[in-house]
């Protein structure tokens, strides 16, 4: 952690950019608990967003529910983010549950939301 030495602070987007060049599992702990130490609040919507994707990459989809549960609010990069781990996790259903649940707190799908689930049909 350079940057840290050379004075300025990590805020929650350089953890954002961090979480999305972790290529390997041992990384994401060593960052997520620096995210911690620093005082970025993982569970806020630019962390947990990043976080919920790169644990969903590194095939850890109980980890990335975590952070979903935990996070104080909800966008739909995060819905999306969350059907793609019950995706990823066989979880098949849940993704159409959550894909419901989209529909009716209001939020409109975007343009990652429909291939999503064509995708989760296709193999579901």
């Amino acid at each position: 952690m350079v940057m840290q030495k050379a004075g300025p602070r990590p805020n929650e987007f350089t953890y954002s950019i961090l979480t999305f060049l972790i290529s390997c599992s041992n990384q994401w702990k060593q960052i997520h608990g620096n995210m911690i130490i620093n005082g970025v609040n993982p569970f806020s919507l630019v962390p947990g967003n990043s976080l919920v994707h790169t644990y969903t990459k590194l095939y850890l989809p109980d980890f990335a529910l975590a952070v979903l549960t935990q996070m104080q609010y909800e966008d739909i990069i995060s819905w999306n983010t969350s059907m793609l781990v019950f995706h990823v996790s066989g979880r098949y259903l849940s993704s159409l549950v959550k894909l419901r649940l989209i529909m009716q707190t209001g939020l409109s799908p975007d343009k990652f939301t429909l291939p999503l689930v064509t995708t989760i049909c296709r193999i579901s």
